[in-house]
């Protein structure tokens, strides 16, 4: 019995990879589905609570109503699974994950801003690296994003310095050899310097970088927010002809990733850009 549970375990982890490795949302779907049908008989408690709250989450990223799905994420996962795991601060991590990566996925960083400081930097004696690299990303995105939006001097500064907390520690472990968080650097690179006013043509060298690495790596999603944020700077910096073309880059990656309603989104708002 022990061996079978840490055998499921590992599948269990393995699903996670997938959705913050570029796996497409269809075919992780599907191994979703046939891991329960495995599973579900065992009755193995926490590693099938576990595959369910993913299962939440990669169902809201294949939902179509793009309008809903970013807004319901709190009823599909929070209210339907924290009640089960509160007493797990593993669980309750990778319920966090979870959220993060769907609030990120829909550009939600108020959320993610909400939910980053809720859960703080989580230890690493609690989450994997693979589990804790994707959190400490979406975390310094939504403190650079929100620094960006707001107008207040000493908020800026807030919520900068948070973000840079998270940044160093991926340029830690990039440093360290663990070229999986390379491409969350350059993006959280790109960010920065957009929220510091730095040059256009640096800003969009960063972003550029950015790009390269995550699509050689094979993480469309990544790439694709990537393109989408060089998109909205170029929109704001009035170089429609650019953003309009990063628009398209990123309308492309995530219908490559199977993110259909994101891209159907992008294409609406930006139609006149776009065309």
């Amino acid at each position: 019995d022990g061996e079978l549970r840490n055998a499921i375990y590992c599948i269990s982890s393995y699903l996670c990879v997938e959705l913050i490795s570029g796996v497409r949302l269809d075919t992780l779907r599907h191994n979703i589905d046939i891991y329960l049908r495995h599973t579900t008989e065992l009755n193995t408690g926490y590693p099938l609570t576990f595959i369910l709250m993913l299962q939440g989450a990669t169902e809201l990223l294949l939902d179509n109503d793009s309008s809903a799905t970013s807004s319901a994420t709190d009823h599909v996962l929070v209210n339907a699974y924290e009640p089960t795991v509160k007493d797990d601060d593993y669980m309750m991590a990778m319920l966090y994950v979870f959220q993060g990566s769907v609030y990120h996925a829909w550009g939600d960083y108020g959320r993610g801003l909400v939910l980053a400081l809720k859960t703080g930097i989580l230890s690493d004696k609690l989450l994997s690296h693979s589990a804790n690299m994707p959190c400490l990303f979406y975390q310094g995105f939504a403190f650079y994003a929100s620094a960006q939006k707001s107008s207040q001097i000493m908020e800026r500064r807030r919520l900068k310095r948070q973000g840079m907390k998270r940044h160093d520690i991926l340029k830690g472990w990039v440093k360290g050899g663990c070229c999986n968080v390379a491409h969350y650097v350059a993006m959280l690179d790109a960010e920065l310097a957009v929220l510091n006013g730095t040059k256009k043509a640096v800003v969009e060298e960063l972003y550029q970088k950015t790009i390269v690495l995550a699509a050689r790596g094979g993480w469309v999603q990544d790439a694709a927010t990537a393109n989408e944020r060089l998109a909205l700077y170029f929109r704001d910096q009035g170089d429609t002809v650019d953003a309009g073309w990063r628009f398209q880059q990123a309308i492309g990656y995530y219908e490559d990733w199977g993110f259909r309603a994101k891209a159907a989104l992008l294409r609406k708002e930006n139609m006149d850009s776009i065309e």
